[in-house]
């Protein structure tokens, strides 16, 4: 017969051994776990500084457009009150750079590469915390309405503006003329005839509305810009924040 005292030393060693068993693999486990946040995290790191660096570029592109789109707006309304103050356009150097500005289009393409790469490996949830990460997905859908009102807008520009206003004035002669006080007898034809389509006035009607209308067109651009920067800098402090944390 099996003595009482050793079957119950042989409980006790085995339930030890159990024991041990089991607090083994959950001290595994909470390495791995331990590992795979620590992981988790570095790629969070990276991934925000990678997001950081696409806004700091986004935000450069952002300048030069504004600072393009603000010289046309300047060249635009330069070219409105030549035509107030002369009762038309004379056709000279200046002029002729103000009307390049009515010509000009924006191509706005937002820098998202770090984001892209986040939704296509499905990595977006890394980003732990909810409410940056809401934040994040917001800006950039923002972003890419934005591409798609500008691209409309230049279809605006491409398809109405720009054929009505070729359609009315030719400025194929070369651009070394000057003319300073209206057309000269010893001027070129083509030159001429210039002149005299601009100075019909259902012609001159529709150059001019043409003109404020792309100065409408223009003014929003810039507006759209200024926002899409004021909301490029909010999200750099706000995951700054995060990466400071």
């Amino acid at each position: 017969m099996i003595d009482s005292g050793s079957t119950r030393k042989y409980f006790v060693y085995a339930v030890g051994e159990i024991a041990l068993v089991v607090i083994g693999i959950l001290i595994a486990l909470n390495i791995n776990n331990w590992n795979q946040d620590r992981i988790n995290n570095e790629k969070q790191i990276e991934y925000l500084q990678n997001i950081v660096n696409d806004i700091d570029l986004h935000i450069s592109n952002l300048e030069y457009h504004l600072k393009e789109e603000n010289s046309n707006l300047e060249e635009m309304e330069k070219l409105i009150s030549h035509f107030h103050e002369n009762e038309g356009f004379l056709l000279n150097d200046t002029t002729l750079q103000y009307f390049g500005s009515v010509f000009d289009r924006t191509t706005f393409l937002a820098t998202r590469p770090t984001y892209v790469q986040l939704l296509s490996s499905g990595n977006i949830g890394l980003i732990r915390n909810d409410s940056l990460r809401n934040e994040i997905v917001s800006y950039y859908q923002k972003l890419e309405r934005r591409e798609l009102i500008v691209l409309k807008n230049n279809d605006v520009k491409d398809f109405v503006i720009n054929p009505i206003f070729i359609k009315n004035i030719d400025l194929t002669f070369e651009s070394t003329l000057k003319v300073s006080t209206g057309l000269e007898e010893n001027l070129p034809s083509q030159l001429e005839q210039t002149n005299k389509n601009l100075l019909e006035k259902d012609r001159i009607f529709e150059v001019v509305n043409i003109i404020k209308l792309k100065f409408l067109a223009t003014y929003s651009v810039i507006e759209w810009f200024e926002e899409d920067m004021q909301g490029a800098l909010k999200m750099k402090r706000l995951i700054n924040s995060e990466l400071r944390n």
